[in-house]
């Protein structure tokens, strides 16, 4: 079914979706990669591991995967939303097929007969004063975005006006008082630890050693319930799903969910409950796909 949708709200949905990439959201990076690869026929999929965002690229034939086309478009992808969360990019390129549930594990083994090449990537760190610049620029073009609205012919032309410049300029505010205080509090730690105490103690105490009771092992994420949590919100998502875009974005969340149900480890007792999961979010994502190309 078709469904109609206005200039102003494929402006907001785009918006939108660039807002979460940005922010570090990995289904918003993964819906934007896929529409600026699919005239390539490149798919991806994504896991992220702590500051290491992997990324997996795949194409029917070799030439769509081409290193010197597909590695310089995707670097200069994230490094122009910067997400946050995001320090290093690892690239895989692996002729596209049917089975990928464990594609990760499967790399990294050394068992994916598929895989073309891989790469890792620093990505560039934009410093603390174009950080405050992007949240200034975000702010105008929230308020420019407002004006649009009122502007346009409908029924709700005429709703309250949403103060975001203020607030642009509070969150603007708030960040340049941030930096200044980290950034004394910086030299103050700096000048303490370069300055010799005073009177150094001749026998220092010796530090106390700690008992293996003492040390609690930090644990791991939870793949299996973060994997529940997204495909749930994804069920739910599904039945308000109108156009092309809400279908990608619906696809790139069934993926996630796939992916970190693979991550789930062999020692865990949900283990086979996951690799079932992997297959039926598989699926759902692939569904999800066939929707929006009816589009």
């Amino acid at each position: 079914m078709w469904v109609e949708t206005s200039g102003l709200e494929v402006v907001a949905l785009g918006r939108q979706v660039i807002t979460q990439a940005e922010k570090g959201s990995i289904t918003a990076i993964l819906q934007l990669l896929n529409e600026s690869l699919a005239a390539g026929g490149v798919r991806t999929r994504a896991v992220l591991e702590g500051h290491i965002l992997h990324v997996l690229c795949e194409a029917p034939t070799p030439e769509g995967l081409d290193q010197a086309v597909v590695i310089p478009h995707v670097r200069h992808l994230l490094e122009t939303i910067s997400p946050p969360n995001v320090q290093i990019l690892q690239l895989y390129g692996r002729l596209l097929h049917e089975q990928q549930s464990l594609w990760l594990q499967e790399i990294r083994q050394g068992s994916d007969q598929r895989l073309l090449w891989s790469e890792r990537l620093s990505l560039k760190q934009p410093n603390p004063w174009q950080r405050v610049v992007k949240i200034w620029i975000t702010a105008r073009n929230q308020q420019r975005f407002v004006d649009l609205q009122q502007d346009w012919p409908s029924p709700d032309r005429y709703k309250k006006r949403h103060p975001w410049l203020k607030r642009g300029i509070i969150a603007l505010a708030v960040v340049v008082t941030g930096a200044a205080v980290a950034y004394g509090v910086g030299q103050w730690r700096t000048s303490r630890a370069i300055a010799p105490p005073a009177n150094p103690p001749a026998n220092p105490p010796a530090l106390p050693i700690p008992t293996a009771a003492a040390i609690v092992p930090n644990p791991g994420p939870d793949f299996f319930v973060q994997a529940v949590r997204l495909a749930e919100q994804s069920a739910q998502q599904g039945k308000e799903a109108q156009n092309r875009a809400d279908w990608l974005a619906l696809a790139a969340q069934w993926q996630q969910a796939s992916d970190l149900m693979a991550l789930v480890p062999e020692s865990d007792p949900r283990y086979v409950t996951a690799q079932d999961r992997v297959q039926v979010y598989q699926t759902y994502s692939e569904e999800a796909l066939k929707q929006a190309s009816e589009f």
